[in-house]
Formats: C-alpha cells, sequence, structure tokens
C-alpha cells in the first residue's frame, strides 16, 4: 500500500496519536478487504476496534464515504486501482521479456541435467601446494592478523612468513599450505609444533 505522507498529514494533523494509529488500522482494513470495502455494521467494527469503535464511527464519518451496507475510501481505492493497473503493466512486460529471451536461447535447460563439477580430494589440494579461496563472503585475512585460535596470518613474500615458513619445513618437512589464492598462510606461534 502505498502511503502518501504529505497529503496524510495535511488531512489528518488535528488528531490525536490515539486516532491516528485507529485510522492507520482502518486504512490498512480497507486495503485488504475485497473491493476496498468493510461493512458498515455496528458488530463488525467493534470486534475489529473493540472499546475504540466510537472513535472509529467519527474517523469513518470525517474521512470515508458509505455505500449503502459498505464502508470505503475514494484515495485508498483510487490508490488501490493504480496499484493494481501498475501490477498488471509489469506482469505484461515481465512476460514479453521472458518470452523475447526464450527465443534468443540456444537450448533448453531442462533437457539435460546439470553435471556435477568433480572436486578432488584434499590430499590433492594440499600436494599442489594450495588450497581453495577462502569461504564465500569471507575477507582474506591481513597480514600479522591473529586468529581465535592463536595463530598469525603472514602474507607471501614477507620476512615473516618465509622465517615461519622454513620453521614449518624443518618441523614437517613440507611446504606450507597456503590459502586465498595462494597469498599466505595461517601459523602457529614461531617454535610450536
Amino acid at each position: 500500500m502505498p502511503f502518501w505522507f504529505d497529503a496524510y498529514y495535511i488531512d489528518t494533523d488535528h488528531l490525536t496519536y490515539e486516532e491516528h494509529g485507529l485510522y492507520l488500522k482502518l486504512l490498512s482494513l480497507l486495503w485488504r478487504a475485497p473491493a476496498q470495502r468493510i461493512p458498515a455494521d455496528a458488530a463488525w467494527l467493534t470486534r475489529r476496534f473493540k472499546e475504540h469503535t466510537p472513535q472509529v464511527l467519527a474517523l469513518v464519518s470525517e474521512f470515508c464515504q458509505r455505500d449503502g451496507n459498505w464502508i470505503r475510501q475514494d484515495r485508498l481505492s483510487r490508490e488501490f486501482q493504480y496499484v493494481a493497473e501498475q501490477r498488471e503493466k509489469q506482469r505484461v512486460r515481465a512476460n514479453l521479456r521472458w518470452g523475447n529471451e526464450k527465443d534468443i536461447c540456444h537450448g533448453n535447460a531442462t533437457a539435460m541435467p546439470p553435471t556435477p563439477t568433480p572436486k578432488g580430494s584434499k590430499k590433492e589440494s594440499l600436494s599442489a601446494n594450495t588450497m581453495p579461496v577462502g569461504k564465500e563472503g569471507k575477507r582474506k585475512p591481513r597480514h600479522q592478523q591473529q586468529s581465535n585460535q592463536g595463530r598469525v596470518w603472514f602474507d607471501v613474500g614477507t620476512d615473516e612468513f618465509n622465517a615461519y615458513a622454513q620453521d614449518y619445513w624443518d618441523r614437517h618437512h613440507a611446504p606450507v599450505p597456503l590459502l586465498w589464492g595462494s597469498s599466505g598462510a595461517w601459523f602457529n606461534k614461531l617454535g610450536e609444533g
């Protein structure tokens, strides 16, 4: 439901805060009601507004119109009609667009099931001396950033990285597994296993 604050406050500036709330609830009931109208029935209004029914009836007489047994609000009805027309125009545009794009497509997406991408084992990725790029949405750690587990990140090519990589080689007789596109690695503190 579009809401025009300037027009609303010009028309309702004299209302109390409680009346604003009741009027907004009345507008929302009208918006969701079939044909944007609600019954002009005191019992129906009492079920919706409880002890505030007299205030709501005053708001209805000031801002709404009665058609026999129904309550409606002209501005809200016009806005509902406008939104419905816009929605229909968008639906037609979307159907035209998707219909045009179907002609451009050179294949049928449902003709063949997707081919799964083979994944190598962890041993294969470690033997290549690289690990996959970090998890989607995560940033590469900063040089000398410390982790929650007490490890420290060093970028490849720095003096710190070279010293820690040599210590890693001496202990494990293997190259350091690199992360984030081979840009660095996490290390335990120097001298730890």
